[in-house]
């Protein structure tokens, strides 16, 4: 047997410059302001019971976390709540509310992309009552 030399082909080299693509992030698309204008409108408890809804956003992080309180009114009486919560990019929106008569209330909902309305959930806890139901409200 006669060994063949190897031999060594030289190719050049061909780098093909890839078209430019950029990610679409969710980052991009803004935490709602809920701040502002309080949201009015209703919050209906399953057994049919209705009540009045003033919601208000004080303060608002870029985070998304949210503070503020809201008022149910029914038959000349009324409840203020104090909330703590958060909105997200999706237009989410959680509540966690405590009134001083020892109520508490969790509260989960959407907000459309201009923030105008507000609708969703709840659900209270009172020291002899649980309730829950729906609401919904709008910018004055």
């Amino acid at each position: 047997m006669i060994a063949r030399p190897h031999r060594i082909q030289s190719a050049s080299a061909c780098v093909e410059l890839l078209e430019s693509r950029q990610l679409l992030s969710a980052s991009h698309v803004p935490i709602p302001v809920l701040t502002g204008a309080p949201f009015v409108g209703s919050a209906t408890q399953s057994n049919g019971i209705v009540y009045s809804l003033t919601l208000t956003v004080t303060s608002e992080r870029k985070s998304g976390a949210i503070f503020g309180d809201f008022v149910i009114s029914s038959g000349g009486q009324s409840l203020t709540y104090v909330f703590t919560g958060t909105v997200n990019r999706r237009d989410v929106v959680t509540l966690h509310a405590r009134s001083g008569a020892h109520k508490t209330t969790s509260v989960k909902g959407t907000t459309n992309a201009a923030a105008t309305s507000l609708s969703g959930t709840f659900s209270s806890q009172g020291r002899h009552n649980v309730s829950h139901g729906v609401f919904s409200a709008t910018r004055a």
